[in-house]
């Protein structure tokens, strides 16, 4: 595979904004879409007990998934403070 050579230009722009921090920026959007997440998954567990569906694998797995998602997420702000 080659390795692709960046501009002048393209490197300029870059050295020019490398100060620049959008970490707090992503930050709120991940915390926006875990939390509408977060808020689908009780919804689907509630709307299974009201219908008395009971919960299957499927319910399990992304109950599963979701702890992933909200672990790796835990690590994720801290390393955005660390490198800026």
């Amino acid at each position: 595979m080659a390795s692709r050579q960046l501009s002048p230009e393209q490197i300029r722009y870059q050295e020019e904004r490398k100060h620049e921090n959008k970490g707090p920026m992503i930050l709120v959007a991940d915390s926006a879409l875990i939390a509408v997440a977060v808020v689908v998954v009780i919804l689907r567990f509630v709307a299974r007990a009201m219908t008395k569906a009971g919960y299957k694998a499927d319910d399990y797995t992304i109950v599963g998934a979701l702890v992933r998602i909200v672990s790796g997420y835990s690590v994720s702000p801290a390393s955005m403070l660390i490198r800026g």
